[in-house]
């Protein structure tokens, strides 16, 4: 904990502002998943419409954001579960004007029980969700 202190104190300002928007965002999507469906959803966006491919978005700020909730959502006190990320990083997304969708998506584990997963593609890029032990086919998807 007092090396991770450390290691905050060293960084850019720049960064310390992402770092703590990331912390903010993992912990107010983890505190959303407290509140039944229909008052969540609100902040995912439209439903059933994706987002285009905009030419102009910088992979290199997806990859930024993708790392971020990554890193920090494995050294937080609490569980940030594919949804968690996902909420986390649409809400940045949104903030920096990235048009993204958030998909959720359904398949049966090795003991035939259902798994759930949430995702998050801006494009092509998946910003969060891409590594997944099953296909998972989309049931939804909010923009």
């Amino acid at each position: 904990m007092i090396r991770a202190l450390r290691s905050f104190i060293k960084i850019p300002w720049k960064e310390k502002m992402t770092v703590i928007e990331v912390v903010v965002l993992l912990f107010y999507g983890r505190m959303l998943l407290l509140l039944p469906y229909r008052y969540m959803k609100r902040h995912f966006g439209n439903y059933s419409v994706k987002s285009g491919h905009d030419e102009n978005i910088s992979i290199r700020e997806l990859k930024r954001i993708s790392q971020y909730i990554r890193r920090i959502g494995d050294r937080l006190p609490w569980k940030c579960t594919c949804l968690v990320d996902a909420i986390a990083a649409k809400i940045m997304l949104k903030r920096r004007n990235i048009p993204a969708t958030i998909y959720f998506g359904m398949a049966k584990d090795n003991d035939n029980k259902i798994a759930a997963h949430a995702w998050v593609k801006c494009g092509d890029y998946y910003v969060t969700g891409e590594h997944t032990e099953f296909e998972f086919k989309p049931v939804g998807h909010f923009t």
